[in-house]
């Protein structure tokens, strides 16, 4: 397994960001400040540019009052992902699952609404898009998804796929906050008997 650096860049898919403080989450009586600061360890990092949070991710995230205070806090701090269009077409018509497609016999207009979803809505080809211009630049990107390379008949390869194939590395939140930031995440589970 290749350890990851601090010099590397994280680049953070939505599901990672909703799901960041949920593994600590196991104090029930002081949860909401174990949040308060794990949210307030994440800004640190988009802030820092250790870790990065494009547009298209933010907009993914739906508005509630559980996302309206983080909503608030990295909206200025996103990376825009205008200059990717191109690159994410590249990578629709790379992959794009014709075999799914036939399948769920899916219409034409269908097919192009799905597409254009994911050429305007859906940040997946933005991040691997993205990882490309990191590496492009001589940065180092990791991908930080929660996705599995299970099938689930998305007309769009998943992430992990995209990444292997992309030669783009990517873990999950579990090894960012205990392998990366684990001298910087210290918390202390105390058992009452």
């Amino acid at each position: 397994m290749k350890y990851i650096k601090m010099t590397d860049i994280l680049v953070m898919d939505t599901s990672s960001i909703l799901d960041f403080n949920k593994f600590y989450i196991f104090d029930k009586n002081n949860s909401s400040e174990v949040y308060s600061k794990l949210i307030n360890f994440l800004i640190e990092k988009i802030k820092s540019g250790e870790i990065i949070i494009l547009d298209k991710v933010y907009n993914e995230i739906s508005d509630n009052k559980y996302t309206y205070d983080l909503k608030k806090r990295i909206r200025n701090l996103c990376t825009d992902t205008l200059f990717l269009f191109e690159k994410v077409q590249e990578l629709i018509t790379k992959y794009t699952r014709r075999e799914i497609i036939d399948m769920l016999n899916f219409s034409g207009d269908e097919v192009e609404k799905c597409l254009r979803d994911y050429e305007e809505k859906i940040a997946d080809l933005y991040l691997a898009a993205y990882c490309n211009f990191l590496k492009g630049c001589g940065k180092n990107p990791v991908l930080i998804t929660e996705e599995t390379f299970t099938d689930d008949k998305k007309i769009i390869e998943k992430i992990p796929n995209i990444c292997k194939n992309e030669k783009i590395q990517f873990q999950k939140i579990p090894y960012v906050l205990f392998e990366i930031y684990k001298k910087e995440l210290e918390f202390e589970l105390k058992v009452n008997s």
